[in-house]
């Protein structure tokens, strides 16, 4: 079973979207709750996962996808770039490292020694397992063989799919993705790589996505979120929700370049992320590989902590600024969302903490969306004056229940704080 059923009747209820406490302590508003699996409490439940910081309210998972460390030095030089967990990890690495440094991964059963396996937060399932069998059926059923290999290691079991299982291609293929991504309790992600893959430069252009991504705003930002919203539906489709992580390039995310954008910019990394929580991901991954252009490599992290100026140096920096910040906002993150439309053309997130509204916007990707000026009506319950722009030392005054911010690109993200 994927849920323990002591759960069915609170996620019950935050599926219509019925009001439910958050764990901030903060007045609740009179407005619909966004659906969630219960962020950093969706944890709980798992005694490993749980001792290894999971469940936490300052926790939000932000990790790399195969990045290796053998020193000390490297994981210092991972966390201090805001990530706290590896997803998957060579065999001779020593997780003995990353109990000393408070970090965590995610792996296989025999995918590191066994010194430490508390440090294994949680179970690796096959990667892209939905795209190496057909039929679905033999694939789903070697994904139960080694779900049943596992057993219950006290651990969550994270699953990541391809693209497929976030298209419509025909009936057949949605109900082999609705058993997929709901075979066990645990997260999910699907690596789409809107930025860099071919997909978006493909002619003629057609777009299978639960979620449609239109032709003229295919490569940005909006398309990593409407992926996120594309594995929710997926996930929820037994009425019961988990988490989803956004799946991002750190460069080029495929093994063909593109025509029109061969790599992803340092911002386009920010947008991309920023975009995926906007739209409900609960956690991060990094693709840490790159395999087409003139700037490659198997472990870019790595690569540039060994040189500082190296071509994808300015793109880690880019994902370490937005790591922090995403850290520093972990405890907002980590209560449900609020159901509101601030304005046409504007992907947002609305939550409370502490006494305050936190609102998260950036440009929608839709045909008629473009950068630019936006207003935002408030709910009511939301009184302030003013709005802080978090991180941006701006104010901006709040006139008859609206204010308005400028959005300098697609890929532009800005958090404000206002007084409830």
């Amino acid at each position: 079973m994927k849920k323990l059923l002591v759960l069915l009747a609170a996620t019950a209820l935050a599926l219509v979207g019925c009001p439910a406490p958050t764990n901030s302590g903060s007045p609740v508003l009179d407005l619909p709750r966004v659906p969630w699996e219960g962020a950093s409490a969706f944890y709980e439940k798992f005694p490993v996962t749980k001792a290894a910081g999971w469940a936490d309210r300052s926790f939000f998972p932000i990790g790399s996808w195969w990045n290796n460390f053998s020193s000390d030095e490297n994981v210092k030089f991972d966390k201090a770039h805001g990530l706290n967990t590896y997803f998957e990890v060579n065999p001779d690495s020593d997780p003995d490292l990353l109990a000393a440094n408070g970090m965590t991964y995610i792996g296989h059963l025999k995918s590191a020694k066994a010194t430490a396996e508390s440090t294994r937060s949680a179970d690796m399932l096959p990667d892209e397992i939905d795209g190496r069998y057909d039929p679905p059926s033999v694939g789903i059923a070697e994904l139960q063989r080694i779900i049943d290999e596992y057993g219950d290691t006290g651990r969550m079991k994270y699953n990541n799919f391809t693209a497929v299982v976030a298209s419509k291609y025909n009936n057949d293929q949605i109900t082999a993705g609705n058993t997929y991504v709901n075979m066990v309790d645990g997260p999910v992600s699907v690596d789409g790589y809107w930025y860099t893959d071919t997909h978006c430069s493909d002619r003629p252009y057609v777009d299978w996505s639960f979620v449609p991504v239109n032709e003229s705003h295919c490569r940005t930002a909006s398309s990593y979120g409407k992926m996120v919203k594309s594995v929710r539906e997926r996930v929820a489709s037994d009425g019961i929700l988990q988490p989803v992580y956004v799946f991002v390039e750190l460069m080029g995310g495929g093994t063909e370049s593109t025509a029109s954008n061969e790599y992803i910019s340092p911002a386009e990394i920010q947008g991309a992320v920023m975009n995926g929580i906007i739209n409900e991901a609960r956690g991060v991954v990094y693709f840490n590989q790159s395999f087409n252009g003139a700037c490659t490599g198997g472990n870019l992290i790595r690569q540039v902590q060994v040189d500082p100026n190296h071509c994808m140096a300015d793109n880690i920096a880019g994902m370490r600024e937005i790591n922090l910040k995403i850290k520093s906002l972990a405890p907002i993150l980590n209560t449900q969302s609020y159901v509101h439309t601030f304005g046409p053309n504007l992907d947002t997130m609305l939550k409370t903490h502490e006494g305050a509204a936190y609102i998260f916007a950036m440009p929608s990707g839709e045909e008629t969306s473009a950068p630019g000026e936006r207003t935002f009506t408030l709910p009511k319950g939301i009184t302030g004056t003013s709005v802080e722009v978090v991180g941006e030392g701006r104010t901006l005054p709040v006139m008859d229940g609206r204010f308005s911010d400028s959005f300098a690109a697609e890929y532009t993200h800005h958090v404000y704080r206002v007084t409830l």
